[in-house]
């Protein structure tokens, strides 16, 4: 198994995904939002995009899902414990990237970053369960039990609050 993940590794490599990683991680983080799966999201969203533009989006999508196993296959070796919980959400935010550039196979990689910050500012983007947008999204405060919609009144995504 440990090969397995070294070949996935030089392919990552190869591709220079882990560069282009760090740059839609350096965005986000200097985005500053206020919750966790908007970051998320959004570096999601443009490495898929920075994907898509310098690959093509079978390259990306396929990248894309080779860097979500290798996150699961890193936290089984690192912890033995094979954590998919948001695989549904990363490939679905992926997607939106994909396709964010091949609408806009052209922009400028500043350009693609507001392209993703006005997505996301909109909550157009996708939450643990791949399917529903972060603008649908309901919670239940624990201590309370009112419900909470959209990205109003969350303090983070995980532990206060639990989907209703």
């Amino acid at each position: 198994m440990h090969k397995l993940f070294e070949n996935w590794r030089d392919y990552l490599k190869k591709y220079k995904f882990f560069e282009l990683y760090e740059k839609a991680m350096t965005y986000s983080k200097n985005t500053n939002w206020k919750y966790k799966l908007e970051t998320d999201g959004h570096r999601h969203i443009l490495a898929a995009a920075l994907y898509t533009q310098k690959y093509g989006q079978h390259i990306a999508r396929t990248g894309g899902g080779v860097q979500e196993i290798k996150g699961i296959l890193a936290n089984f070796f690192r912890e033995g414990d094979v954590a998919t919980s948001g695989l549904k959400m990363d490939l679905a935010n992926n997607e939106i990237g994909i396709q964010l550039a091949l609408d806009s196979p052209n922009a400028p990689e500043s350009m693609l970053n507001k392209l993703v910050q006005k997505t996301i500012g909109k909550g157009e983007f996708f939450v643990k369960d791949g399917k529903t947008l972060w603008k649908n999204y309901k919670y239940k405060n624990i201590k309370t039990g009112d419900k909470i919609y959209g990205s109003g009144g969350r303090e983070d995504y995980g532990g206060y609050h639990e989907p209703s």
